[in-house]
């Protein structure tokens, strides 16, 4: 930890990891859709979101999304797109979650399982 605290950039990943994953998305993202997302996901990585200690699995998650995307041959197509445009330019669709607030439920270990998520297929 001493180490890491020489740093600009070992002080700041000591600051995130001391929050909780929820405390890290409320303060980091905006959009209620972008913040349920990142929750959902984390959730399934089975790390409790009230946890203080390990708000550094947000960005960790956040990385591995952009390594899978850097290796794809190409861009993806959604089926979607020919009504809405819009989505050729997307990174990533995500249906089914709206808002961060479905995360502050105390039982939420099981409960985020049964959120339906839907997945526009990539052709």
């Amino acid at each position: 930890m001493a180490t890491l605290q020489q740093s600009a950039l070992g002080c700041m990943l000591l600051e995130v990891q001391a929050l909780s994953p929820i405390e890290f998305v409320m303060r980091e993202f905006e959009h209620p859709a972008v913040r349920a997302g990142l929750l959902f996901f984390n959730g399934l990585r089975e790390v409790d979101l009230r946890q203080k200690g390990f708000g550094h699995s947000i960005p960790a998650l956040l990385a591995s999304l952009f390594a899978l995307n850097l290796n794809l041959r190409k861009p993806p197509r959604y089926t979607a797109a020919e009504k809405h445009p819009e989505l050729s330019q997307a990174f990533m669709m995500i249906l089914g979650l709206d808002d961060e607030a479905q995360f502050h439920d105390p039982v939420f270990t099981l409960a985020a399982r049964r959120v339906r998520i839907e997945w526009l297929v990539m052709l």
